[in-house]
């Protein structure tokens, strides 16, 4: 029902608001725990895994926690942006990430833009005429999807044969942070979800 009210995969059924943390400095650090705490179990997942947690405490503990809540409070994250457009936001977080910790960008991170279209042609040819056919489901699931980008490669070859076909994905993936991305991207494209 709450889902339903938000018009998200996801809600927050708490008391407060960012707008509330940023007003009592005092108790910003519990007051951003509690709206955290206070999403649907989908996005505290998200969050868990991007140890959400740590990055409050070290904000908090530098004396940032209030100023870049703020920051976020003057974003205009009302425009509404496409799974595509969000895919290419999410890999460059990945390769940005990996550029950091001293690797070489998305090499053994992101399966290639192109390597992911080639693939999910692969695998939805043999059923191309199924697929043409009004009201056709389909369920895709990869074991180790990464941050998630053959999924979304496939389901958006699929509603480009057929608009009106339900897709749903399914994904499994081993490292935390990652598994956070796809998570991320699941929520905001309400496609599927992640085991």
């Amino acid at each position: 029902m709450l889902r339903r009210a938000s018009g998200h995969p996801f809600f927050n059924a708490g008391r407060y608001t960012l707008d509330a943390v940023v007003a009592d400095p005092s108790n910003a650090e519990r007051l951003l725990r509690e709206y955290v705490h206070d999403y649907s179990k989908n996005v505290r997942d998200v969050l868990q895994r991007f140890e959400f947690d740590r990055t409050i405490e070290r904000l908090h503990r530098a004396g940032l926690l209030c100023g870049v809540v703020s920051r976020f409070l003057s974003l205009n994250l009302g425009t509404t942006l496409s799974a595509h457009v969000m895919r290419s936001v999410f890999e460059q977080l990945v390769r940005r990430s990996a550029e950091q910790a001293g690797g070489t960008g998305t090499d053994g991170h992101v399966t290639p833009r192109d390597v992911g279209r080639l693939m999910s042609a692969l695998l939805v040819w043999p059923d191309q005429h199924e697929l043409a056919q009004p009201g056709v489901v389909r369920t895709v699931h990869d074991p180790a999807c990464g941050t998630g980008g053959l999924l979304d490669e496939v389901a958006g070859r699929i509603e480009s044969m057929n608009a009106e076909a339900h897709v749903s994905l399914h994904g499994q993936e081993i490292n935390a942070e990652t598994w956070a991305v796809a998570g991320s991207s699941m929520l905001i494209t309400d496609f599927g979800s992640l085991g």
